[in-house]
């Protein structure tokens, strides 16, 4: 089965080490493995664990440090990457041959890195040779992409790590917790951006007829064809940060080749169940109980007539309780069924699901579509 990875890219200061921070957190919250690899080799400190440092391979303190090499910061940090392309050994051993790792890599902020150099690229390669499904992150600071002219800056940036990196790539402007309420209402413009009337607002201060024309040659460029969007990242937001990670996820199909572990359901007494099981109070249930005659009972359920979500829920709470009730087990077990399936990635993904009970049960209950973002699973 296919691995998949995060190639956390963007300017220094952008805030990479902050986005891996916090998608580690929020993928513990939703019970998901997550793990990250520090490949910047002058970094100091992480708020998370890695799995890999390239720090134990190599320093660029250590490198400038060397009298032979006599390397400035900006040359140290490209010699080291240089030397990690020459040993992806390393990152092999390191990283293992687990299936279905979700792994960030929080590369270094050197934009040459992504834009004219070879050492990215080559570790994209390399990662696909092992059966990495690669997306390509993108961070830009949304503090500097306020004013028109840096954001098409920012834009070409993106794009020209896009075109070297050629995988699929998420652009996310980072930071907006820090942005004043004035601010962010100003920075939704750029989200969805009309690039030929941004031109125009600002056409008074371009002097050069030249420039003027590249200006519009750029903005036409990106306008057209649509290659750049970016998305709002709050870290605070948990809800957005869940829109980021379901982008990334669909871009690398991640949950698509996964299976659904069936509960193993064991029989407790009722009491148990009753503590244990919740309903959410917001969840919209407005299907009915659907009335059908089973082989394995000798007749139909028992006939409900639906007056609101709460008679639902009544019924098959009452169903839990009995005891002799043909089919407790079942609807039981549905409430573990149901739980599981919430945290499946291709639930997260397209945000709804259709739950049914077990095909071999003749007698149907069915929940109908309901939106994800309603619902409060109790783990």
């Amino acid at each position: 089965m296919p691995r998949y990875a995060q190639l956390v890219i963007g300017p220094a200061g952008s805030g990479k080490s902050t986005y891996c921070s916090t998608m580690v957190q929020h993928s513990q919250a939703f019970n998901r493995s997550v793990q990250v690899v520090n490949l910047d080799p002058a970094a100091e400190h992480f708020d998370y664990p890695v799995m890999a440092d390239i720090r134990e391979l190599i320093q660029v303190d250590d490198v400038m440090e060397d009298d032979s090499l006599r390397f400035g910061p900006n040359g140290g940090l490209v010699f080291c990457m240089e030397y990690f392309a020459n040993n992806f050994d390393w990152l092999e051993e390191s990283l293992g041959h687990v299936e279905d790792d979700y792994i960030l890599f929080d590369c270094p902020g050197q934009i040459e890195l992504y834009t004219h150099l070879p050492v990215m690229k080559q570790l994209v390669e390399q990662l696909q040779q092992w059966e990495f499904r690669v997306c390509g992150v993108f961070l830009v600071d949304s503090q500097f992409m306020v004013e028109s002219f840096k954001f098409i800056s920012g834009v070409m940036a993106a794009l020209s790590a896009m075109v070297s990196l050629e995988i699929p790539q998420v652009n996310i402007m980072t930071k907006m917790d820090l942005l004043s309420p004035k601010a962010k209402k100003e920075i939704e413009k750029y989200l969805d951006p009309d690039m030929y009337s941004m031109m125009e607002d600002n056409s008074d201060t371009i002097r050069s007829t030249k420039f003027k024309k590249l200006t519009k040659a750029i903005c036409g460029l990106i306008d057209d064809y649509s290659m750049v969007r970016f998305l709002p990242f709050d870290r605070t937001d948990e809800e957005g940060i869940n829109i980021v990670l379901q982008h990334i996820d669909f871009s690398i199909q991640y949950g698509e080749d996964l299976e659904f572990k069936e509960p193993k359901v064991k029989k407790q007494n009722t009491a148990k169940y009753k503590s244990e099981i919740h309903y959410p109070n917001n969840v919209s249930l407005t299907n009915k109980l659907i009335k059908k005659d089973s082989s394995v009972l000798g007749c139909p359920l028992d006939p409900v007539e639906v007056v609101g979500d709460t008679r639902i829920v009544t019924k098959l709470l009452s169903i839990m309780e009995d005891t002799s009730h043909p089919l407790q087990e079942t609807v039981t077990s549905l409430g573990s069924f149901f739980s599981d399936r919430l945290l499946h990635p291709r639930c997260l993904k397209e945000r709804y699901c259709r739950f049914f009970l077990p095909a071999e049960s003749d007698c149907t209950v069915k929940l109908p579509v309901v939106q994800f973002t309603h619902l409060q699973t109790v783990q």
